[in-house]
């Protein structure tokens, strides 16, 4: 998940750049996402969106 490439995709946000702060939860937004879980390369990938106390999961990586 991590190399010197830089992001190809960020979750939770419409940008890089991105400071709003969505109040309300959506299938695309995060608000103070503090954990992932990859449980392999292809997936599944869990979030732990504390913000909006939820756990927000892909079958496949993004």
């Amino acid at each position: 998940m991590l190399n010197s490439n830089g992001a190809k995709i960020i979750l939770g946000t419409p940008s890089s750049d991105s400071l709003v702060i969505p109040l309300t939860p959506s299938a695309t937004t995060m608000f103070g996402p503090r954990g992932a879980c990859l449980i392999s390369e292809t997936g599944p990938l869990w979030v732990a969106d504390t913000g909006h106390h939820r756990l927000l999961g892909w079958r496949k990586c993004p």
